[in-house]
């Protein structure tokens, strides 16, 4: 087993995740901290939070993440379906919003956290968008997102969010809607 993979599978045990040599080597391992749960973030300025949420799929081949930004106007989700690549072995995502958009790309583990370098998202307009994201993992219990965008010919600064995960009644994308909905109660500082 790799050294990342090592710190990972003593994260997930301290997390109270169980651990098996597939999770700790499989091509969805460097996601797995973030399956089984719901995280939030508030966005600056405390008008709009961002609900995740991360469920196995298909016996643990995928990963699907669903996403609602609470407070937006339009309404503005999402799902990615995260998977491994059979012939590369390379770990994909991809993206679709509410509003018609699609984004494409790969994850890459990286020391600091994972990379997910050069994504395009096309619009339901058919316009595009390079991007740029990096999450980094702060324990078990929050990760940081920083978000670039390629315009001008340059990197714009990036766009920071810190997810905190919801306590165990709100780990599920029901429960979170339902019983952790209001946008005031889960975008305060846990």
């Amino acid at each position: 087993m790799r050294a990342g993979g090592a710190m990972l599978a003593v994260a997930l045990a301290v997390a109270g995740v169980p651990v098996s040599a597939a999770d700790e080597t499989g091509p969805l391992a460097p996601l797995r901290f973030l399956s089984g749960a719901c995280w939030i973030a508030a966005y600056p300025g405390g008008r709009l939070a961002d609900l995740q949420c991360f469920e196995p799929m298909e016996n643990g081949r995928f990963l699907r993440a669903r996403h609602i930004v609470l407070g937006s106007d339009p309404a503005y989700s999402g799902e990615t379906v995260y998977y491994a690549d059979g012939a590369t072995g390379r770990l994909l995502f991809i993206y679709f919003t509410s509003l018609g958009g699609v984004s494409r790309g790969t994850v890459v583990a990286e020391a600091d956290g994972l990379v997910f370098p050069d994504q395009w998202h096309v619009a339901a307009d058919g316009s595009g968008l390079r991007l740029h994201t990096v999450l980094t993992p702060l324990g078990t219990e929050r990760y940081r997102i920083a978000t670039r965008r390629w315009t001008g010919g340059a990197w714009s600064a990036p766009f920071a969010a810190e997810f905190r995960r919801l306590p165990g009644e709100c780990a599920t994308w029901e429960a979170a809607r339902i019983r952790c909905g209001d946008v005031a109660a889960i975008s305060a500082p846990g």
